[in-house]
This record gives C-alpha cells, structure tokens and sequence, in this order.
C-alpha cells in the first residue's frame, strides 16, 4: 500500500523552479532517504508534504488529496521541518503535554511517546538538553498523534556519533510508519535507508539500496566507545 503518492509535483519560487515534475511514491513501514546536493530543494519537498506551501502537481497521503481533504491528512502526516520551538524552561513531559493539548490528544499519550523515544529525563529543563536529547523531544512531538507517515529534514546535522547511533535506532525501531529522512551525509542513509530518493537538476531518480551491518570495529563505534568510556 502506498501511504504517499507524489505525481508531477513542481514548484517556482520567484520565476526559479526549484522542483519539475517530480513523482515518488512511499510505501508503509519502509525508511526513505532524501539525498541532495545543498539547494537542491530537499526542505521544499517535505514542506509541499506537510500542505505548508503552495505546489503545482498531486499529493494524495493515505488515498486523501492533499488540497481537498487537508484535515484528513494531517492526521495521517506529522514531522519536523526546519527549527522546532521548545519551551526552555519546560521539561520535556511538560513541553509535551502542552503540545498534546494543542493537538487535542490525550495526556496519556505523553509517557508513551517519552518511552518510544527513550526521553525519560524526569524534572530536567529542555535548555539543559544536549542537541541529540532536543532532536529526539521534536520527533516525540512529532509522535503525539500517532502518525502513519514521519517527515525528518536534516535530523542529524551536529549531533555527534553516539546522537547519530540513538536517532538511527529510533527510527528503525518505528517499523510500522513511513519515514522520509533529508540529508546530505550519504553513509548515514544508507545505514537506515530502504530506498533513496535522488534529488538533482529540479528531478527525482528513486532506487532500493543494500544496508550493510555496520562492522564492530569501524570508526564511528570505535569513537562510540571511546565516549562512553570518559564517562566511567
């Protein structure tokens, strides 16, 4: 079943067209990969997912056009593009009800989605938060209505190599959702990528990939371990 289908998506901003034609589609419990050079309008495609700007094309999220059933799919569609605001002097529980009362969800919802992202800092303030533990509380943001479909621009960018292994677990411990994942760090895709989606000359070319084990002794856990050791 296709949870998202892309057809002739094409997007000008300021006679530029940044997107021409472009179509993609996104299967259920599979991990995609958006790839790109810097500009190449990988934030633009998420953005025309999410319904936050204006596109020339079709989308239709779980069967429902994007355009004439947009409650339907945002129900269906939740992520984080660009910057998300937290409140710093909040814990993160409490940043999380907050946002599951603007959402409408219940509050018992909060301590599951702390447990899927593994978020159980207790009473610490957000503003005390390492850039990893802040990513993790934006996709448990993200999670508060138990979206179908996960869209992640550049969720990685500063996190260093243990941040990066904790997203990358979370995310594949999402199975039954579909993830689209931006970034332009190619071998970390490929590490939790089904399939990629090539972004280049305003087109998209989509192709399944291998995953290889990662090998006990390569750098990044061999860096892993040494950052974990300085904590003993």
């Amino acid at each position: 079943m296709n949870t998202v289908e892309v057809t002739n998506l094409t997007k000008e901003i300021k006679n530029n067209r940044i997107l021409d034609n472009i179509n993609f589609k996104l299967e259920k419990g599979k991990i995609y990969g958006l790839v790109g050079p810097n500009g190449s309008g990988k934030s633009t495609v998420l953005k025309t997912l999410l319904g936050l700007i204006s596109f020339n094309g079709q989308i239709f999220i779980n069967g429902y056009n994007i355009r004439k059933d947009y409650k339907e799919t945002r129900e269906s569609i939740s992520g984080i593009v660009d910057y998300v605001s937290f409140y710093d002097f909040l814990s993160a529980e409490e940043n999380l009800r907050y946002f599951a009362l603007c959402y409408d969800v219940p509050l018992e919802r909060v301590p599951k989605v702390l447990e899927i992202v593994s978020l159980n800092t207790g009473k610490k303030l957000v503003k005390h938060f390492s850039l990893g533990m802040k990513q993790r509380l934006g996709i448990a943001i993200s999670l508060l209505k138990d979206p179908d479909i996960l869209v992640l621009d550049e969720p990685i960018n500063g996190l260093d190599p243990k941040g990066i292994k904790d997203l990358r677990n979370l995310l594949c411990s999402l199975k039954d959702k579909t993830i689209i994942v931006s970034s332009h760090i190619i071998p970390e895709i490929e590490k939790i990528a089904d399939e990629i989606l090539f972004l280049n000359n305003h087109k998209i070319e989509q192709r399944k990939i291998e995953k290889k084990a990662p090998a006990e002794d390569d750098l990044e856990n061999m860096l892993i371990k040494l950052m974990e050791g300085s904590h003993d």
